[in-house]
Parts: C-alpha cells; sequence; structure tokens
C-alpha cells in the first residue's frame, strides 16, 4: 500500500503543478490581453515540459529517503503522510521507485519515436507507392506554390495529389517539406479558395510548424496520463491556425473578412459536396482536415478572430515578450 501512494503522489504533484501553472498562463494573457500567438505558444509549450521539470526534482537516485522534502505541495504531502504508516515507508525501496518511473519514460521515449516514425514516414511512402499519392503536374497549382513561396522567401515545396478523402490538407517532412492536397476537394473550390488553402499550408511551412507539432506530440504523449497536457496541446493547436491566418494576410493583402469568408465557404462547399460521405466529412470547425473535425465553437473564435483582429496591434513588444518569457522559465522550476 506504501508503494501504491507513493506513486499517487507522483501523479498528484504533476497534475497539481501542471494545473496551476496553466492557470497562471490563463489568468496573466486575461489581465494583460496577450493575443499574440507565438508568446501563447511558447508559454504552452512551456506547459507541456512542465512535468518533466517535476519528476527531474522529485527523482533521485541515491536517496533512501521520503523525497517530500523535495516537494512544494503541502497539501499532497499533508494527505499522503496521513494514509501511509511512517514506519512502513522506511521499508520502501525509492531508488527502486525512481529507477522504474526513469524506465518507464525511457520506454515510453523509445515506442513513441518507432509508432511516430512509422505513422509519418512509412504511410507516406507506402500511399506513393500505391498510387494514392501522386506529385502534381498542375501548372496552375504550382504557379501559386512558386508565387507565394518567393514572397515568404522559401523553397517551393513539392505537391502531392492525395485521392483518400480520410486526409485533406497538411504539411510532411522535416528537412524536404512537401505539401498533400486534397485533389477531390480541390476540385469543386474556386481559385481564390485555392489560394487561401495553400497558403494556409505554406504559412504552416514559414512557421516550421512541422518541426513544433512533432515536439508538441511527443510531450502530449509522453504526458497521455496528465489532463492538463491536453489543454495545452488543443491551445497550441489552435493558436498555430490563427497565426497562419495572420500570415494570410499579410502575403494576400486580404482583409480578415474575405479570408474568414474564403474559409467558411470552403468548408460548407467540402460539407455538401461530400454529404454522401458521411464520416468523412468534416465539422464546420475543421482546418481543412478530413479526419478530425472540431466543434462549432472552434470555428467561432476563430472566424472571429479574423474579422474583429487587426494583425499589426496584436504583437507584443520584445521587453513584454522577456518579461513573460523569463517569468515562465522561472515558474518550470518551482
Amino acid at each position: 500500500m506504501s508503494y501504491f501512494f507513493i506513486f499517487l503522489q507522483y501523479f498528484l504533484q504533476i497534475f497539481g503543478y501542471s494545473c496551476i501553472y496553466l492557470a497562471i498562463a490563463f489568468i496573466v494573457f486575461y489581465i494583460f490581453k496577450i493575443r499574440d500567438s507565438q508568446v501563447r505558444i511558447f508559454i504552452f509549450l512551456l506547459a507541456l515540459i512542465k512535468p518533466l521539470f517535476i519528476l527531474a526534482r522529485l527523482i533521485d537516485f541515491s536517496s533512501v529517503n521520503f523525497y517530500s522534502h523535495l516537494s512544494f505541495f503541502f497539501l499532497i504531502n499533508k494527505l499522503i503522510g496521513r494514509l501511509i504508516n511512517i514506519r512502513s515507508i522506511q521499508n520502501v525501496n525509492f531508488v527502486l521507485i525512481n529507477s522504474l518511473i526513469f524506465g518507464s519514460y525511457a520506454l515510453a521515449f523509445f515506442f513513441i519515436t518507432i509508432f511516430r516514425f512509422y505513422q509519418a514516414y512509412f504511410h507516406f511512402y507506402r500511399l506513393k507507392k500505391s498510387g494514392v499519392l501522386v506529385e502534381v503536374q498542375n501548372d496552375g497549382i504550382k504557379d501559386i506554390i512558386s508565387y507565394h513561396s518567393k514572397r515568404m522567401g522559401l523553397k517551393p515545396p513539392k505537391i502531392y495529389y492525395n485521392s483518400d478523402l480520410k486526409n485533406g490538407f497538411y504539411v510532411f517532412g522535416f528537412i524536404r517539406k512537401k505539401i498533400i492536397i486534397n485533389k477531390v476537394i480541390l476540385d469543386f473550390l474556386t481559385e481564390d479558395e485555392k489560394e487561401i488553402i495553400l497558403l494556409h499550408e505554406l504559412s504552416h511551412i514559414k512557421r516550421n510548424d512541422n518541426i513544433l507539432n512533432a515536439v508538441v506530440t511527443y510531450l502530449t504523449d509522453m504526458h497521455f496520463y496528465n489532463p492538463f497536457s491536453y489543454i495545452a496541446y488543443l491551445v497550441i493547436k489552435t493558436e498555430q491556425e490563427k497565426d497562419c491566418d495572420k500570415l494570410i494576410m499579410k502575403y494576400t493583402n486580404k482583409s480578415g473578412k474575405e479570408v474568414a469568408v474564403n474559409i467558411l465557404s470552403s468548408i460548407l462547399k467540402i460539407k455538401k459536396n461530400l454529404s454522401y460521405f458521411t464520416n468523412y466529412c468534416p465539422g464546420l470547425a475543421s482546418s481543412f482536415y478530413i479526419g478530425r473535425p472540431m466543434s462549432e465553437a472552434s470555428l467561432h473564435k476563430r472566424i472571429k478572430y479574423l474579422v474583429n483582429t487587426n494583425p499589426a496591434k496584436i504583437s507584443v513588444n520584445i521587453y513584454t515578450k522577456v518579461l513573460i518569457y523569463g517569468f515562465f522559465l522561472i515558474l518550470l522550476f518551482f
């Protein structure tokens, strides 16, 4: 029983500190009206790293004593102390417990690496070999990509048509980046709608979201037991979409309202034209991704952000950024 409650304290402290960290982040953003997506993404990325700092503080391979003196979460320590017989603690092998936890993380890291690598690269090349993915030869699509890549200072990525309705539009690769577009969907969109979608994917490349997504997914997978990791993950994904929309406005000279109209009309067309494939229709808030529909509330927030936000007025000045980054970096150690 002592072992159970000691393991429980590890998890309770991770839950407790993660909750407090996220609560402070939301309060700071609300009070100081921080709407800059880059700042918000950085802070919530730190929230995903927070459990590693908690474990690093608790795990001590040379200690044979109860580790509560390393914890600042007094209420949990008090509760655990009441439930555990103090004499039985003296017989607990804390080195073994810490080694088991460290070993579990090492195994999780190994298996997640294998799984994600297979999911990304092997799946891509299997689809390419089977003919589901075909490199785009359409000069119109290539011209749009080349033109905007040049404006963004990017090397034009390779573009592949995907005929599988389970997938929509996404970016693939770390070094040689590729854009995967769904030909079935693209065929019933207008030229403006096509341009917005393609520029949206280029914006992900400009922001290096493929690398960020890999890190964020890794950290979320590693802490699958922590519900607060999923909150941070969802906020990061939402902010990525907002920042991509901001880049669309910058490089097309379109207003937020024009971009919002194109996004809405694209999603409604997808729903109308794919209504006979109910399993593959996106939710109204889907970011052109068929497999994972989101809530209509998310779309409402995204459209409201586009219509009401002036991109020039939401950036945080360098001094405020340094203060916010410094404050939350210090919080990692508490």
